[in-house]
């Protein structure tokens, strides 16, 4: 491999400013005739133009400087709003935003393959790609790591809609809390539809939830981020009434929301911010919320325990990797989430 990229660089050398182009590496391939001397022997000369361009393109790539057509990438667009949140909200580095820019673009040439659109995605379409990705040669640390930049990708469209009810519009301070309690405890809608004004715990910082399928109440920490959303929407917006139910509607008749309004209060969010999405429900968010679990390393019983299933089964969804592989994480901050 050194031997390789000694060539590359040797041949590529006259590109200005290092900015090189697919068609420039093609036609840099295309002379062999002093590799053949600086190595002493002759060479296939078709496997060696095929191994220069798939050198020189991974390596310009990783270093950034390799200069791709976007106008051929299906979903540009999603792939430009992704490298913008790396780097505008996250700060991550230039390498980085790099490797995780490629997998995803390799997943959205994958994917625009099939001729569908980009809201028909579904979980089977990532194991599918991921599967054709190991049948191509690729390492278990080569799919988890496009596995992870996947997640990433894919948790940006949470924060990006979080992000938005940050006004001071009575609706946007409702729907905050509302929206938190789906991505960062995963939530169901009649668990948020039916939480109570007693069921917050602000001496102690705790939050019961009623679950459902008659499994009792379940005790979580209420993290800052979330507590200080429903704080303020109880001192700002909610209007004082008879009412027992944390949320409320804003416009009359007054009354605690349902949860078919949950369902169109999330399913409205996610279409302002054109987030694509096979459903566009609480689910999704609390789909969401599994998967980057899973991503922080916690094991299957965990992610249960969080999500209120009463078997592994039911989480085994979300996980679609070897679960008891993963780090485990001694103390799980959910505020750090949003």
């Amino acid at each position: 491999m050194a031997d390789d990229l000694f060539w590359v660089a040797r041949k590529l050398r006259r590109c200005p400013k290092l900015r090189v182009t697919p068609e420039q590496i093609k036609k840099a391939a295309q002379d062999w005739s002093e590799r053949e001397l600086f190595c002493g022997h002759m060479l296939n000369k078709q496997w060696t133009g095929a191994r220069f361009v798939r050198v020189a393109k991974k390596w310009l790539r990783f270093l950034g400087h390799l200069v791709e057509p976007v106008d051929r990438i299906p979903f540009v667009h999603l792939l430009m709003d992704f490298r913008g949140w790396m780097e505008d909200e996250r700060g991550l580095s230039s390498t980085t935003i790099e490797r995780w820019s490629g997998y995803l673009k390799q997943f959205l040439c994958w994917y625009g393959a099939k001729k569908l659109p980009f809201s028909a995605v579904g979980i089977t379409d990532l194991d599918a790609f991921l599967r054709s990705c190991g049948a191509k040669g690729c390492s278990r640390i080569s799919i988890n790591n496009k596995a992870t930049g996947l997640r990433a990708f894919l948790w940006q469209d949470v924060r990006r809609m979080l992000a938005g009810t940050e006004t001071n519009r009575p609706e946007d301070i409702r729907d905050r809390p509302i929206l938190m309690l789906f991505a960062v405890y995963g939530l169901r809608a009649t668990e948020v539809a039916t939480l109570r004004l007693e069921d917050i715990d602000w001496k102690h910082d705790l939050i019961v939830v009623s679950r459902l399928k008659g499994r009792g109440r379940q005790i979580y920490p209420l993290s800052p981020a979330v507590g200080g959303a429903i704080l303020r929407y109880l001192q700002e917006v909610r209007p004082r009434c008879s009412w027992r139910e944390v949320f409320l509607t804003c416009s009359a008749p007054l009354q605690p929301i349902s949860r078919t309004g949950l369902y169109s209060l999330t399913r409205r969010r996610m279409r302002k911010f054109g987030i694509s999405s096979p459903h566009t429900g609480p689910h999704s968010l609390r789909h969401a919320c599994a998967a980057h679990l899973v991503e922080e390393g916690f094991s299957l019983k965990e992610i249960g325990d969080h999500l209120g299933h009463r078997s592994s089964s039911a989480t085994r969804i979300y996980a679609k990797v070897d679960l008891p592989s993963l780090r485990k994480v001694a103390a799980f901050d959910l505020g750090g989430l949003i």
